[in-house]
C-alpha cells in the first residue's frame, strides 16, 4: 500500500487526555479507511508513550516527551513527516492551534488546505466534501480525486461518533520520535478571565436581543460571578460587541462547556452547531419560539437583560465571585 493512501489525524491534547473533538476525527477517519482500504495514521506532536495508550490507530508517531506546542510547531512537525511519507487525507480539528497548523503545513508542502468542513463521504473512490460557506448558512459539496494530499479542517460535533469505546484496538504503536526543536519553554496556568470559550465549563454569551452595549455589558457581572468567559452569536461579533475570537458558531468556536447560558440568541444553524456539545443550555429570550429554545435544557421567556439583573443579585449570594 502506497503511503499517499494514508489518512492522518492530528490529535490533540487536553492535559494527558485527547480532546474530544480529535477522538470524534479518530472514529470519522476509521471510517474513511474502511472505504478506502487503507490505514489510519495519528499524529501526536504534543504527546509521550504514555499518553498515546487510549488512542486506536495503525501507526502512531508521538514525542519523546510530554509537551505543549503552538499551531506553527505542530506544523513543522507534520512538515517533516510529510516529506518522507504522502497522505491521502491529514484530518484536523478547527481550534485555533490546528488551524495555524494546517496552514503552515498548506503553505510548506504545496497542499490544498480546505477548512470548516462538515461532511466528508466516498463516493466512486472520490472524495465528496461538504464545507460550510456565508458564514454557517449554506454548504457546498465539493468532488475531489484522491491522487493529492488534503488538508481538512472539520468542525466538531457534526460526525455523529464520539465514544472512544467505538474505535478498534491499535495494531501498531510506532515510536518514531517527532521533531522537538520547536516548542514551548514556558507556560504558567491562565486566570479564568484568560480562558477562552472553547475551553471553559461555564459559557454566558449574548446576542441581537442584548439590544445595544449596553445591554450587552449586563452579561459581565453575571460571567464574573460564574468565573465564565463571555462570548456572543455573529450578530454579536458584527456589531463589535465581542471578538472573533469569542463568536461561538460553525465559523467561529465550536464550545463543549457543562453549562452553556444564552442570552438574546435566536439559534440560527451556524450558532447550533457550536453549541450542540454543551451539557446543558439556559436559553433566555423574550420569543418563547426561538429556535435556541428547542435545544435548551431551561427555557426562560423574558428580556434578558431584565432577568440578568436578577439573577446577579441571586448570585451574590450564592455564588461568591472566584478569586482570579
Amino acid at each position: 500500500m502506497a503511503d499517499k493512501k494514508n489518512i492522518w489525524v492530528l490529535v490533540e491534547y487536553h492535559g494527558s487526555n485527547p480532546t474530544e473533538a480529535s477522538l470524534e476525527l479518530l472514529s470519522k477517519g476509521r471510517i474513511l479507511a474502511e472505504n478506502l482500504g487503507c490505514e489510519v495514521w495519528v499524529l501526536a506532536p504534543e504527546a509521550n508513550a504514555d499518553m498515546i495508550k487510549t488512542i486506536a490507530a495503525d501507526k502512531i508517531w508521538h514525542s519523546q516527551n510530554k509537551q505543549e506546542l503552538l499551531g506553527v510547531d505542530m506544523g513543522k512537525n507534520i512538515s517533516i513527516l510529510m516529506a518522507k511519507a504522502k497522505p491521502a487525507l491529514v484530518l484536523c480539528t478547527m481550534s485555533p492551534q490546528s488551524v495555524e497548523a494546517a496552514a503552515f503545513v498548506s503553505a510548506k508542502c504545496q497542499t490544498i488546505y480546505l477548512p470548516n468542513v462538515s461532511g466528508i463521504n466516498v463516493k466512486n473512490n472520490k472524495l465528496h466534501i461538504q464545507k460550510l460557506i456565508y458564514e454557517g448558512m449554506a454548504q457546498a459539496v465539493t468532488e475531489a480525486e484522491l491522487d493529492d494530499t488534503l488538508i481538512l479542517g472539520c468542525i466538531h460535533g457534526v460526525w455523529g461518533i464520539k465514544s472512544k469505546e467505538m474505535l478498534p484496538e491499535t495494531k501498531l504503536i510506532s515510536e518514531t520520535v517527532l521533531d522537538e526543536r520547536s516548542q514551548i519553554v514556558n507556560s504558567y496556568v491562565a486566570d479564568w478571565q484568560e480562558i477562552e470559550v472553547n475551553e471553559a465549563d461555564v459559557v454566558v454569551a449574548g446576542g441581537n436581543g442584548m439590544y445595544d452595549h449596553e445591554g450587552f455589558r449586563k452579561l459581565l457581572p453575571i460571567a464574573a460571578q460564574l468565573a465564565a468567559p463571555v462570548g456572543g452569536s455573529r450578530v454579536a461579533e458584527d456589531k463589535g460587541w465581542i471578538d472573533h475570537k469569542a463568536m461561538i458558531g460553525a465559523t467561529g468556536q465550536t464550545i463543549a462547556p457543562e453549562l452553556y447560558i444564552a442570552c438574546g440568541i435566536s439559534g440560527a444553524i451556524q450558532h447550533t452547531i457550536g453549541i450542540q456539545d454543551s451539557k446543558r443550555i439556559i436559553a433566555i429570550n423574550t420569543d418563547s419560539m426561538a429556535a435556541i429554545m428547542a435545544n435548551a435544557d431551561l427555557r426562560v421567556v423574558g428580556d434578558a437583560g431584565k432577568i440578568l439583573d436578577e439573577l446577579s443579585l441571586l448570585l451574590k449570594d450564592y455564588a461568591p465571585v472566584k478569586e482570579a
